[in-house]
């Protein structure tokens, strides 16, 4: 045991762990694509009240008039990663969630290698090709996803384990709690990944017993109890979302699919241009960037796999069935049958992106290597692994010398991954060198490894995996690249320019300014990550005390009122924008290019890349609350925009309904409406009117509120169309608006009673029955 540790465990996790080490000391922070502008924002009002000591409300009102933070699985509000914000800075505690789940992802796989009886340096390896996948690193920019991945190969063995005829019922208690977290981690791909893997592991292995599943089934129906308050709050908001309500076409969730063209950068890492620079035919990607930068398993797998065809024959046969189904099921948009279920059976419109579905491949392809390595160290082929890792020198290292000594491959290759940036054909040769000369000597680390196998093999067999992660790390660096963490703990310039609980747009961001002069898959992605800094993204509005309005998450979770008003304004121009958003009562607006519509007024600036940001003031914004004594009536998005920008009118006494109300307000003077508790989950004010009408809250409309007018709950409305609209009649009345609490605090304890209950049947003794 102790050999096994220095020679295998050590090495290769304390290379992963210095790769990690800027975020572990916390001076750095990941940064690419969508870490900072699209993942940390859905952190930022749960960290702030977990740091002051309190429970996070329901509502966040640093996004989008108000957004569910509970309900919004992509942000794992119920996850418990979320407790290191109580000892560490929220951009710490952020990126602990990456790097803690890329180290468990190594012990994961030896867990499984482990179930499925290999040897210890075996399994090691097994759980070493994992986490140091081009899949596995990918996902350091996907918060929502690296939690389920990391946890998949630890659920199947753990459901192998208590499957076995030894196996006590103790067992059943790891089952259910890592359900629990793959549950909370919130990715339909990832549940029915897991489900396949583990039924046919289960069908597979040799020594489970089938008798033994109903003790799984029941520890995972506890498991998905003690996840229901994340199950709760997202039933609660989904028919309302953007998802729920209006869904997603086919080939919009079938975008991100693998498509074979791209095989290449299974061989040679980046073949289609480096994560932080962004060189890729789009036209090989469906129109986009690709979802996972990497699918790479690394050049040891790949010259393991030839060996993965001796052994225990139901081990091989579940990997290998597992690396087919995942690059059958990855193909989406590329496989007619996958496009026609996605068109047919209700639901699976839930589950975007089949180029997902690599995690089975990866499970697989790290099976086999370990598989592959028992072979080297215990049967008779070292000499073949010598072999082929002569071949791969070879190959790579003409590869190599054919860059170096003609540039006619690398132009060639530069034309038809990105036929619009001819220029870029130097950089990316430079690239492809770089990745052929590593990977050659690689191949001959692992020859040389192979000779020192033949008088030490244990030693050899783990030169060969430190050798794979040196190069995993190495090559694919660009997938975890880090930025000063001072960099972003500082207040944006422009945020000195607004008063606390501003409400402002950050226009190209959210894109109700249209397009963005720079786009993030063209830029330095360094770059990009500070503009959004300096642009008031809204995670660092939110720091500053800001209410980033228009701003939602991707994934479809929001309002669906929000993002349809939102994308309604990417089409409209600055003048109308600007009046509906001095209608949604905006304070300010950040552009990327001058603005020239009525009702700006400038601010400030702070310099980008090529141009500068553009802060501007709203001049005569609507009130945050006010009493609406005329009424328009628009059924329409369209004919709501048509009303709201028109001249006469007047967005401190008019608002544009749906529904006609149930008592028409009479023309007369306005009311006065006054806020006396504006927090996150709650609101209480007090109207006074001679006419009655219609209460206009600034607030996102969502199926979470209550309202009571005086005595009497009442049905909110929705107001301006994204708005919460309240009907009060004449006189003096206190209106109250709630975030309803009572279904989630039943859930939290329906979730605490399922986990006494899995605990108590999993470790409490055993009564023995009289003789």
């Amino acid at each position: 045991m102790r050999r096994f540790l220095l020679l295998f465990v050590t090495p290769t996790l304390g290379l992963l762990a210095m790769a990690m080490l800027p975020l572990l000391l916390g001076i750095e922070t990941l940064f690419l694509r969508d870490v900072l502008h699209t993942h940390l924002p859905l952190k930022v009002a749960m960290a702030e009240a977990l740091a002051e000591g309190s429970l996070p409300p329901l509502i966040d009102l640093t996004r989008g008039g108000g957004q569910p933070l509970y309900g919004n699985v992509n942000g794992l509000p119920f996850y418990p990663t979320n407790l290191l914000y109580l000892v560490g800075s929220t951009l710490w505690a952020f990126n602990a969630h990456f790097w803690i789940h890329l180290l468990l992802a190594a012990l994961s796989g030896y867990w499984l290698g482990r179930a499925w009886e290999l040897r210890r340096p075996a399994a090691w390896a097994v759980g070493a090709i994992y986490a140091t996948s081009g899949y596995l690193l990918s996902l350091l920019n996907l918060f929502n996803l690296i939690s389920g991945a990391a946890l998949a190969p630890a659920f199947v063995a753990a459901c192998l384990d208590a499957s076995m005829p030894e196996a006590n019922r103790r067992r059943l208690l790891a089952v259910g709690l890592l359900w629990t977290l793959l549950v909370l981690g919130g990715e339909p791909l990832v549940l029915l990944q897991v489900l396949a893997l583990t039924a046919t592991a289960i069908w597979l292995h040799a020594r489970t017993r089938f008798r033994r599943t109903f003790g799984l089934v029941g520890a995972m129906t506890l498991g998905t109890l003690a996840a229901a308050p994340q199950i709760v709050e997202t039933l609660r908001i989904l028919p309302l979302s953007y998802r729920g309500y209006w869904q997603y076409s086919p080939r919009s969730v079938l975008a991100q699919s693998w498509n074979p063209a791209t095989a290449i950068e299974i061989f040679v890492p980046f073949a289609g241009g480096d994560p932080l620079i962004g060189f890729w035919n789009a036209a090989l990607n469906g129109g986009n960037t690709p979802l996972l930068f990497s699918l790479t398993p690394g050049l040891i797998p790949l010259l393991l796999l030839p060996l993965a065809f001796r052994g225990a024959r139901r081990r091989l046969l579940w990997a290998w069935g597992m690396v087919m189904i995942g690059l059958v099921a990855a193909l989406g948009l590329y496989n007619p049958l996958t496009l026609m279920l996605y068109e047919h059976v209700p639901g699976l419109s839930l589950a975007r992106y089949p180029v997902k579905f690599w995690q089975l491949v990866t499970v697989g392809v790290a099976v086999l290597g370990g598989c592959a390595i028992e072979r080297v160290l215990y049967a008779s082929a070292r000499r073949r692994l010598m072999w082929l890792g002569i071949v791969a020198a070879l190959v790579y290292g003409v590869l190599t010398w054919l860059l170096i000594t003609g540039s006619w491959p690398a132009d060639a290759l530069a034309r038809f991954f990105r036929p619009d940036q001819p220029a870029a054909a130097g950089f990316q040769r430079a690239l492809w060198i770089r990745s052929l000369l590593l990977i050659s000597l690689t191949a001959l680390a692992c020859l040389a490894s192979m000779i020192l196998a033949r008088n030490r093999r244990h030693l050899g067999v783990a030169v060969l995996l430190i050798a794979h992660v040196g190069l995993q790390t190495t090559l694919l660096e660009s997938l975890y690249t880090t930025d000063s963490n001072a960099i972003y703990e500082t207040t944006p310039p422009l945020a000195e320019h607004l008063p606390e609980g501003s409400r402002v747009v950050q226009g190209h961001t959210s894109g109700v300014l249209g397009p963005a002069t720079r786009t993030r898959s063209e830029t330095d992605q360094r770059s990009l990550a500070r503009v959004g800094h300096l642009e008031l993204d809204p995670a660092f509005a939110a720091r500053a005390g800001l209410r980033s309005e228009f701003q939602t998450s991707p994934e479809g979770l929001d309002a669906f009122l929000t993002v349809a008003l939102q994308r309604a304004l990417k089409l409209a121009d600055d003048t109308p924008t600007v009046a509906v958003l001095r209608a949604s009562a905006i304070d300010a607006l950040v552009a990327d290019r001058p603005l020239d519509a009525p009702g700006l007024r400038p601010l400030g600036s702070a310099p980008l890349i090529d141009s500068e940001a553009r802060l501007y003031a709203i001049e005569n914004p609507a009130p945050d609350a006010y009493l609406a004594t005329t009424l328009w009536h628009a059924p329409t998005l369209n004919e709501t925009i048509d009303l709201l920008i028109r001249p006469d009118f007047d967005y401190q006494t008019a608002v544009v309904e749906g529904e006609e109300l149930s008592t028409p307000p009479s023309t007369g003077p306005p009311g006065n409406v006054e806020i006396l508790l504006d927090e996150p989950d709650r609101i209480e004010l007090e109207v006074d009117s001679t006419t009655g009408g219609l209460v206009v809250v600034q607030r996102t409309y969502l199926p979470l509120y209550r309202v009571t007018v005086g005595e009497t709950e009442v049905t909110p409305r929705v107001a301006n169309f994204h708005r919460i609209g309240i009907e009060v009649p004449s006189g003096r009345h206190t209106v109250e608006i709630w975030a309803d609490r009572q279904p989630v605090m039943i859930a939290i304890v329906v979730s605490i009673v399922s986990i006494l209950t899995l605990g108590w049947i999993a470790l409490a003794p055993r009564r023995r029955r009289a003789a």
